[in-house]
């Protein structure tokens, strides 16, 4: 049963589907490294170690299974069968080349008579081009009619070879456009300390043939092809292209030691193209970048749906101004997440809104340095990024950082902001020192940062109300203090006993008030309960009087009792009030008496006692819980005594963290300050500083004081030392009065907001601008361009992800360029991507960029018009570079007849 379509659909991967979208639509056709051997032996060779059928069958596989893409066959004197040639590339579908190894009588070298045999001969591979209109049979046979054949001895075996001079031989071979290369250079002393190459070699000669005629040299060690990078005397500073190959001898040996050389198709005019330039041969495998961008889709109103795929080398970007070069690197740095310059930003927002218009968005395939590929997707007037992982995972995140795919992307003209603006050249710090040590740096202050100001918080809480609660504990004190004199003074009984004096009268008439209203109230309630009674009188007779009769006298005695006693009552309490106003008018006068006395014993006080006096029973209330308070006053001076503590020992943690970090930085700094002496560059690191503190004084000026109060307090550098002090100061003298004055970390709840921020370091560049020798310079005392020159190598030198800028050209001279930036290009081009625009052609082809695209504006529209590696003169992009970034083949060839220059494009 076959697939439904929503099985297939479920089968696809979001992020292999783009990626073969995108090379559908944008092939790679750049510069890669294809895996050469250009030294092997044919089955018609003497010297083949295996026989068998199946060689062609054994040949082919081995080829496919060491994954090899040009491979040449050199028998000794004679050329492999165009057959076997054929077949191998009908069954590979790779370059096959027929060569030749030829012995070379080393007496062709000039060497005085008796200086060596003249019998010794060494080996020269000939590579011909399949492409010329004369076959290599006509080539070797002209070479051996031209040059001669001389039969020797030689180990007790007969050798041919051709003794003619090197010139000859490469002259004879002009036309055949064949590679010529020396077979099994080796030294059998130190290279370093010797100025042989060989014992048979003699240097003269030989380095003025391997600079004239070689198209490269064979080597056998590593430590021979070190010999030739251009920088050792010894070779008179020859810089030559080295190959290495397996000299295979039987299948099995292919690919056993092959070399790899950088090329957009598997031709021979690439691959002869390759091995003139020694920068694009590796004798090891060449190590890939370690995070890149893989290709971008950009759909919006400029580019309605562009689709570029990048190599993971050098990239430019070349076209006339306004062609669209500069808005693909903004489309990168906007789906990246990149941050822009303050600056800029609003222009960089009005690019980005033409560019893409409403609702644009751009994609882009990224390779992280962990391996994992993902699809990161932004749409304009968003901040979210989306991205895609292999497995059809999503995730949105908010903060680019969340991608985990560092890049340097900078504008037009920002490489010399970014040398002059402390933010950007903290970012770049960051880098030198590793992004991921800083970020745990910086997690792990933070994380103690955020305690301490919480514990801050609680603290100056803690110490508020301590301070609070000992300031009423000491009043109430000095209160008990003013009763206790009151007491050895007996004032306080006499106050007692004048109040009691007081609450009696006060009470004597309150009961007579009482009596005389209980009088009426007593004598109105007998009136209001008779009536009732009287009415229920059992008079008259009846047949049951006899029984009633009990009842009836009894009710009558009731009458009797209550009148008795309501007038009882009456005289009782008749005499009661008289006995009330008498006692009343005695007690005013012993009253007033005692008064007059109370009166003169307080005039003898001072104000102050008069007043606690007066104020005592309050007094008294409130220090009838200072036993409490004071145990209160304990309990919060303990507990503000530990948060000091813990505040002591996580300041001192955070002090030792940003110790540690600029202590990393330093050394990382001096590290890659070591690789720019050579452009007069230095690094240093300056510890410390305090621009975070500056960001946010005039948000909060009180803050401030109490921040500035601190940093006199304290001759320490780093803030948390400072607070450490701070706080070591108060628990030493928390005892002390701070009713009038807090400590300056408790001055103002501002301070806190500066506990949030901590001391970052800085980088420090200067530049030698009169050269090595001369003077260096701060690099914000230099020109715009001195600045640019100084600040561009730490960008090329620092390999972290991606490197792209924007015409980074415009304040660099062509002598610079040439002398110092593009050899930095040629080498750290192979372990980082960077991607360029530019309209310098000494940028773009000293640079040997893998991937050149070409772009054109036409009818509002960005549209790219060729892209390739610029591998020769027939490359296709060829045509294209001379005519935007030299002005066009008219004017090269005037500045060949101005400048003397009569070499061919």
């Amino acid at each position: 049963m076959g697939q439904t379509f929503s099985d297939i659909i479920k089968s696809m991967g979001i992020v292999s589907d783009f990626e073969k979208e995108l090379f559908q639509k944008s092939p790679s056709s750049f510069g890669k490294w294809h895996t050469i051997d250009l030294h092997n032996h044919s089955p018609e060779s003497f010297d083949y170690k295996t026989g068998g059928d199946d060689y062609l069958e054994r040949t082919a596989q081995r080829i496919l299974d060491a994954n090899l893409d040009v491979v040449m066959f050199t028998d000794h004197n004679k050329l492999p069968s165009e057959s076997f040639v054929r077949e191998l590339k009908q069954k590979t579908n790779k370059l096959i080349l027929r060569g030749v190894e030829l012995n070379v009588i080393v007496n062709t070298w000039g060497k005085p008579p008796g200086k060596v045999s003249s019998n010794l001969f060494f080996h020269l591979l000939v590579g011909f081009d399949p492409e010329c209109e004369q076959s290599p049979e006509y080539w070797l046979d002209h070479l051996y009619r031209q040059c001669g054949k001389k039969r020797f001895e030689s180990g007790g075996t007969t050798i041919e070879g051709i003794e003619a001079s090197i010139q000859k031989i490469c002259e004879v071979l002009q036309g055949s456009n064949a590679i010529i290369i020396p077979a099994h250079l080796h030294s059998n002393r130190d290279a370093f300390k010797s100025r042989s190459i060989d014992d048979i070699y003699a240097d003269p000669e030989f380095l003025r043939a391997a600079k004239d005629y070689f198209t490269a040299l064979e080597v056998t060690e590593v430590s021979t092809a070190d010999f030739f990078d251009g920088h050792h005397i010894q070779t008179e500073n020859l810089h030559k292209t080295c190959i290495r190959s397996s000299d295979a001898h039987r299948p099995e040996d292919l690919g056993t030691r092959p070399c790899f050389a950088q090329m957009e198709n598997s031709t021979f005019s690439e691959l002869k193209n390759a091995l003139e330039l020694p920068f694009r041969v590796s004798l090891e495998i060449p190590c890939e970048s370690h995070s890149f961008v893989i290709g971008l889709n950009i759909r919006g109103q400029y580019f309605q749906d562009l689709w570029l795929s990048l190599s993971s080398n050098c990239n430019v970007f070349m076209g006339v101004k306004g062609s669209g070069k500069t808005s693909v690197l903004e489309c990168l740095r906007f789906v990246l997440g990149v941050k822009v310059p303050q600056s800029r930003s609003s222009d960089v927002d009005s690019h980005l809104s033409a560019i893409l218009g409403a609702g644009g968005m751009v994609r882009a395939l990224i390779k992280r340095t962990d391996g994992a590929k993902l699809l990161v997707q932004r749409t304009i007037g968003t901040d979210q990024f989306i991205a895609t992982f292999d497995d059809d995972r999503q995730q949105v995140f908010t903060h680019p950082e969340a991608i985990q795919f560092p890049a340097s992307i900078l504008g037009w003209h920002e490489i010399e902001q970014a040398a002059t603006d402390p933010k950007i050249r903290r970012v770049y710090l960051d880098a030198i020192s590793g992004r991921e040590e800083m970020r745990q740096y910086e997690e792990d202050v933070t994380t103690l940062s955020r305690q301490i100001r919480n514990l801050h918080d609680v603290a100056f809480g803690k110490f508020k109300s301590f301070c609070d609660n000992k300031i009423q504990v000491s009043r109430l004190r000095q209160q008990r203090e003013g009763l206790q004199q009151l007491t050895d003074a007996s004032l306080i009984v006499l106050k007692n006993e004048y109040e009691e004096a007081i609450r009696h009268r006060d009470q004597l008439k309150a009961s007579l008030h009482q009596i005389q209203n209980a009088k009426s109230q007593i004598v109105d309630r007998f009136s209001a309960l008779l009536p009732g009674l009287y009415s229920n009188q059992l008079d008259g007779s009846s047949r049951i009087e006899r029984s009633i009769k009990p009842a009836s006298e009894s009710l009558k005695f009731l009458f009797q009792f209550i009148e008795e006693t309501k007038n009882n009552f009456d005289v009782q309490v008749n005499l009661t009030v008289s006995a009330f106003f008498e006692a009343y008018t005695a007690t005013e006068i012993a009253f007033n008496e005692f008064s007059e006395q109370y009166r003169q014993a307080v005039l003898q006080l001072t104000p102050e006692q008069q007043k606690l006096l007066e104020s005592h029973r309050m007094v008294m209330e409130q220090t009838s819980q200072l036993p409490i308070l004071e145990a209160q006053l304990d309990t919060l001076k303990s507990e503000t005594e530990s948060s000091i503590r813990e505040l002591i020992r996580l300041c001192d943690s955070a002090a030792t963290k940003i110790e540690q970090r600029s202590n990393h930085r330093r050394q990382k700094v001096e590290e890659f300050s070591q690789k720019l002496q050579e452009f007069g560059v230095t690094l240093t690191l300056a510890p410390f500083a305090q621009l975070p503190f500056q960001n946010i004084a005039n948000s909060y000026p009180e803050g401030w004081q109490a921040f500035s109060a601190l940093q006199q307090d304290s001759s320490d550098t780093i803030f948390y030392r400072r607070m450490k002090r701070g706080y070591e100061s108060l628990l030493s003298n928390l005892n002390g009065d701070f009713s009038t004055n807090y400590p300056s970390i408790f001055r103002s709840p501002q301070f806190g907001f500066f506990i949030d921020a901590f001391e970052d370091d800085d980088l420090i560049i200067t530049f030698k601008p009169s050269g090595l020798d001369g003077p260096s310079k701060p690099i914000d005392q230099l020109s715009a361009g001195q600045r640019c020159t100084a600040f561009f190598p730490i960008l090329l030198k620092l390999q972290d992800g991606p490197l792209i800028v924007d015409q980074p050209e415009d304040n660099l001279d062509n002598r610079h360029i040439a002398s110092s930036i593009a050899p930095i290009l040629i080498g750290d081009k192979r372990a980082r991507q960077i991607v360029l625009t530019s309209h310098n052609a000494n940028l773009v082809v000293l640079s040997d960029a893998e991937h050149i695209v070409s772009f054109e504006g036409q009818n509002d529209q960005g549209v790219i018009l060729e892209r390739g590696f610029l591998s020769g003169q027939h490359s296709k992009i060829t045509s294209h570079v001379v005519e935007v970034l030299d002005g066009g083949s008219q004017a090269l060839s005037q500045r060949r007849l101005k400048y003397g220059v009569s070499s061919e494009i």
